[in-house]
């Protein structure tokens, strides 16, 4: 028993502490909350108005 107990109790430390670094690894390995990734961004034809321009839209103002 006295030799028993010690090695019983390590092995459910070691047991512990690989569980634990497991867990921490599977924390780090995964994406933060509200990241993208771009695989592929498709060439379309270029517009004829720069994008500095923008895009206008005529309205009347009501009263």
């Amino acid at each position: 028993m006295r030799y028993l107990i010690p090695v019983l109790f390590e092995s459910v430390v070691n047991k512990a502490q690989q569980q634990q670094q497991y867990q921490q690894q599977q924390r780090q390995a995964r994406k933060p909350e509200g990241a993208i990734k771009v695989d592929y961004i498709p060439q379309g034809k270029k517009s004829s108005v720069p994008d500095s321009e923008g895009e206008f839209v005529d309205y009347e103002e009501v009263k």
